[in-house]
């Protein structure tokens, strides 16, 4: 699970930071989360994936070790779960039952419109932004939604409000909702 949801982490700030696709095989809406049905097959019906690192530029590497040390230390449940809650797989699985099997694109589009709206450096994913993906991922999908108007919005606009104590109970009384 999370080779899949590495990689496709790797494609998206490929396709904002490079202006490229990382790969191009596809990514599709699974149950659970991005799953490359290429690498899928490698792994089931190949016994494993070849290595083809010396193929990768210098820019591709260094894509790949920014996501690598950002997302790589989380559990590939964490990043099921944070891909939950992002637009581009919750938009190829319009229409679906949360348990409904799904050979969905995910679409390039989506991944650009949604990562290059994060405010981050160029090649750089900062603390600050990985602590708004961790509060993303430990709320329910519901005050996300709340939060963010069921659109995808960065990670750290949503760390800023929880920091500025905004209410997440939608009902506006001033108080601020635990979180």
């Amino acid at each position: 699970m999370k080779l899949h949801k590495l990689l496709y982490y790797a494609q998206a700030w490929s396709l904002v930071w490079d202006r490229a696709p990382l790969f191009e095989e596809r990514l599709e809406a699974w149950v659970g989360g991005p799953v490359s049905p290429h690498v899928y097959g490698l792994e089931v019906h190949e016994g494993g994936i070849p290595s083809t690192s010396e193929e990768l530029s210098v820019a591709q590497r260094a894509t790949i070790d920014v996501v690598l040390t950002a997302y790589g230390p989380k559990s590939g449940q964490w990043l099921s779960e944070l891909t939950h809650r992002e637009r581009p797989w919750r938009e190829a699985r319009r229409g679906l039952q949360s348990s409904e099997r799904s050979k969905q694109v995910i679409r390039l589009e989506s991944l650009v419109e949604t990562y290059s709206a994060y405010r981050v450096p160029f090649k750089e994913l900062p603390p600050t932004f990985i602590q708004g993906l961790d509060l993303m991922v430990s709320l329910p999908l519901e005050e996300v939604d709340l939060i963010t108007g069921g659109k995808s919005e960065p990670a750290d606009a949503l760390l800023e409000e929880l920091e500025a104590g905004e209410d997440l109970s939608g009902e506006g009384d001033g108080e601020t909702a635990a979180v």
